[in-house]
């Protein structure tokens, strides 16, 4: 199949009819009948020679290649849309939008003030901010999707600059009325035979979690996870234990009757700010990195900046916890 076999008005009946459910809701979201609607489809499964939906009576499902389909013909669409925009930014000189991407420790807090600390001169009239695993994160600047990301470490990409990497302390997140809050600091010694919530992904910064437990040779009576740091927050304060989570997200906390704490133990959160291989940043990002440098500064329990991703700190990422680092 050749690209110029692909039309527009098929792919946009196709994501309606995705998007509403019908047809019959698909019609008239686009303003078409329901017959040009079935044409159109019809014609697009004729193009692509496969089934799109499956249907039963009135009802039609996605298919399994139909959803497969529908990731790449979402985000062509998209990318259609922004080039529009663009040529008309560019006709009309307006500097070009930040399209950010980030994990959500670090859009849920950091990204957004260390927004708030650039002059308006240097923001443009559309900031877009994709907030998504980390895994996603790096996908979207190798793609160009985004001109700056901001995601945990390890960051290993040839196709990727790293512009710099932070460090600070994991925190402990509890409830008001936890007897561990009468402590300024609270040891992982502590949480032995206790519950505790974290997150899940083990490649990454549970990795480091998990490690520093065995280090001290504590076990949790129960461990709850989730994959994002502001669920189990929500998971702690509900009381179901007591949570670890990166720094980012203790900072920007604000849930009734939960309190943050350091911990004794330093386990390291790693994470950078990186851009697209040999991309030249926009007078505008090039200050919200330094921004976000700021940010990181001032909110961040134990920051410490590195200028490069060297061979210790990728180790680090990878391999954990050292029982010698003590916060």
């Amino acid at each position: 199949m050749e690209l110029e076999c692909l039309n527009i008005r098929q792919l946009e009946a196709f994501c309606a009819v995705v998007s509403a459910g019908s047809l019959t809701a698909a019609a008239r979201q686009l303003g078409r009948s329901q017959p040009a609607m079935t044409r159109l489809i019809q014609d697009l499964e004729e193009t692509v020679g496969f089934v799109l939906f499956h249907r039963n009576g009135p009802r039609i499902v996605l298919s399994e290649q139909g959803g497969i389909f529908h990731a790449e013909v979402d985000r062509f669409l998209t990318g259609c849309s922004l080039l529009v925009k663009r040529v008309n930014d560019i006709r009309n000189e307006i500097a070009a939008p930040f399209e950010l991407s980030a994990i959500p420790a670090m859009a849920n807090g950091v990204l957004p003030a260390a927004l708030a600390c650039l002059p308006p001169d240097l923001l443009p009239e559309h900031v877009h901010l994709q907030s998504v695993p980390a895994a996603q994160v790096t996908l979207s600047v190798v793609a160009r999707r985004a001109g700056l990301g901001i995601t945990s470490f390890p960051v290993d990409h040839p196709e990727v600059d790293v512009l710099w990497i932070g460090e600070a302390c994991c925190m402990v997140a509890l409830q008001e009325n936890d007897p561990l809050v009468k402590q300024d600091t609270i040891s992982l010694r502590q949480f032995k035979d206790r519950d505790i919530v974290t997150i899940a992904d083990r490649s990454r910064l549970r990795g480091r979690i998990d490690a520093a437990f065995m280090a001290e040779n504590v076990r949790p009576r129960r461990i709850f996870e989730s994959t994002a740091s502001v669920t189990a927050l929500s998971m702690a304060n509900a009381g179901l234990g007591v949570a670890i989570v990166d720094p980012a997200t203790a900072s920007g906390m604000s849930i009734k009757g939960m309190t943050v704490r350091p911990l004794a133990e330093r386990i390291p959160f790693f994470f950078g700010v990186i851009k697209p291989g040999g991309h030249i940043l926009s007078p505008g990002l090039a200050a919200l990195s330094e921004a976000l440098k700021t940010i990181a500064t001032q909110r961040l329990s134990g920051f410490r900046l590195h200028g490069r991703a060297s061979s210790e700190i990728i180790e680090e990422a990878l391999c954990g916890y050292d029982p010698a680092l003590r916060s």
